[in-house]
């Protein structure tokens, strides 16, 4: 890498890396080895690319932001053989999409649980008075806007759920109604 170079992983050398462990892993398997360690330099490159993804700027303040990166390095490394080097001399750009959306299905992961937790709450009765809840020395435990917070996320969580079904329903709905071309 150029030592001026303001990015924190060599692409060329990503790639030289990538298509000579998958030659070894090829190789290995050919001769019914045992598929050997992957090198440094890409956990390396897997990890420096889930820290700088972590901390942009619609990551960062998740409370679950470890899990987010786990998922991502965990993913990098399982689907690593994914990458097509004849396809693409890009492994970063390729990577970058792989944390990306592994970061977004912890997100949603991590908001079905909170409607679950927020409905199990909210179905229990527990709010039901509207009023802050103390404990034995008078503290507030629940503020009297939580219970009509978890309202609105619950309502949007379900609304959002519904579109998505109904989007499915047009789409197949569409998809079904297309002519078919009859092979002659």
């Amino acid at each position: 890498m150029a030592e001026n170079s303001n990015h924190y992983i060599d692409n060329q050398k990503f790639l030289e890396y990538l298509v000579k462990y998958k030659e070894k892993v090829a190789d290995a398997k050919e001769q019914n080895l045992e598929q050997p360690k992957m090198p440094e330099f890409l956990g390396k490159c897997f990890f420096d690319l889930t820290e700088h993804m972590a901390r942009r700027s619609e990551f960062i303040n998740y409370s679950f932001n470890d899990e987010m990166r786990s998922d991502a390095r965990e993913n990098c490394i399982q689907y690593w053989y994914t990458f097509d080097a004849t396809k693409s001399n890009n492994p970063f750009g390729y990577f970058s999409i792989l944390v990306w959306r592994a970061f977004v299905r912890r997100i949603l992961k991590e908001k079905k649980q909170q409607y679950v937790k927020y409905k199990l709450t909210f179905n229990s009765g527990v709010l039901d008075s509207r009023e802050s809840l103390t404990d034995s020395d008078g503290n507030a435990i629940v503020e009297a806007n939580l219970a009509d917070n978890m309202h609105d996320f619950i309502q949007n969580y379900e609304q959002k759920m519904q579109e998505k079904k109904n989007l499915k329903k047009i789409k197949a709905a569409k998809k079904n109604s297309k002519p078919r071309k009859v092979k002659k």
